[in-house]
């Protein structure tokens, strides 16, 4: 990214900082007796969304900085947007009108709950609390360093976050594309230069490079033969499996896999991992059917069994805080140790 083009987008972070800044007193600015569900939840949503816009711009910036001529680094460090710590500031502006806002639709006022049943006497009142509070836009995105496990979540994710979004140039999403990228992917385009057609025809050959089909399938069923035996009855480790079985499931239904016809292979390779007792535990709740156990079942049986180890983990842990009270023998024993102790003086006092 260029000087000026770095210059340009601080201060569009400049303004965007105002926007957070302003936007709770924008809200109320004709009294907070005005003020409806409908527009905290409509400015909440705005809200969330500059923020995500202001995060992503900022991060941006951080990382063309580097790429910028030692002169123009000094320029870009001395600017007001650094030298007032403008990105911390909005992050507590945001923090601010995030709590402001949502105390709004938890219902903080009593006098938005009376102008939004006004508003609505034709139509059924909808309670604050049922109106849902959307999750913050701004997502972090991993970096990418060739791994084929970790291509197709990579790709998901920068692909519905940067390389539809409306607000970024084609420059922009090339420059977060290779600063997300490392080890052998970076090594693919390490050389290529930030123009706005290099964009699409970068992706594409990342794409085309890792999105091999047949290696992802592989990879996957060999995860699933090396996953990590339990070594205990553990809800930790119970969960850890869980996460890991799952999530292996999931890239094959993403790869297109016919996983509903290798249920039988997964369900015996996963059961292989549990712990003796688990394992048993399995054994039994199958009983005497001969039918094949379903992809569900063993699902709602692991998730019971980690509910279970977890309940009595928690227990433990509390019975091992509660004192001890010592049992009538040894409070005996120890009273008859003292009054000895107090009838024999040790020789030579």
């Amino acid at each position: 990214m260029r000087f000026q083009h770095v210059v340009n987008k601080i201060e569009q972070l400049l303004t965007l900082s105002r926007e957070i800044e302003e936007s709770y007193d924008k809200l109320t600015k004709n009294g907070i007796d005005t003020v409806t569900n409908t527009r905290v939840q409509t400015r909440l949503s705005d809200l969330k969304e500059v923020w995500g816009q202001f995060s992503l711009i900022h991060n941006l910036v951080n990382s063309s900085i580097p790429e910028l001529a030692d002169q123009e680094q000094d320029e870009i460090n001395n600017h007001v947007y650094f030298i007032d710590r403008i990105y911390e500031r909005t992050k507590e502006d945001y923090l601010d009108s995030l709590e402001k806002f949502t105390s709004l639709l938890d219902g903080g006022q009593s006098s938005t709950t009376e102008t939004v049943s006004n508003q609505s006497t034709a139509l059924p009142s909808t309670s604050i609390a049922q109106i849902p509070i959307a999750k913050l836009p701004f997502i972090k995105i991993p970096t990418f360093d060739g791994d084929p496990e970790k291509w197709l979540p990579f790709k998901n994710l920068f692909a519905s976050l940067i390389s539809t979004s409306t607000s970024l140039s084609e420059v922009e999403k090339l420059q977060y594309l290779k600063t997300h990228l490392s080890g052998s992917a970076f090594d693919l385009v390490k050389h290529t230069a930030l123009t706005a057609e290099n964009f699409k025809q970068t992706w594409d050959s990342l794409t085309e490079f890792f999105e091999n089909t047949r290696l992802l399938v592989n990879t996957t069923i060999q995860s699933f033969l090396n996953l990590k035996r339990m070594t205990k009855e553990s809800a930790t480790e119970l969960q850890q499996l869980y996460s890991n079985i799952t999530q292996l499931y999931r890239t094959l239904e993403t790869l297109e896999r016919p996983v509903e016809q290798c249920e039988d292979f997964i369900i015996l390779i996963s059961a292989q991992k549990l712990d003796a007792e688990t394992n048993k535990l399995w054994e039994s709740h199958l009983g005497s059917t001969r039918k094949p156990p379903t992809w569900k079942q063993f699902k709602e049986f692991l998730f019971s069994r980690m509910s279970s180890l977890q309940s009595f983990e928690r227990s433990q842990q509390k019975r091992s805080l509660q004192p001890t009270k010592p049992n009538s023998v040894q409070v005996h024993h120890q009273s008859k140790l003292q009054l000895k102790s107090l009838s024999y003086p040790r020789q030579g006092n």
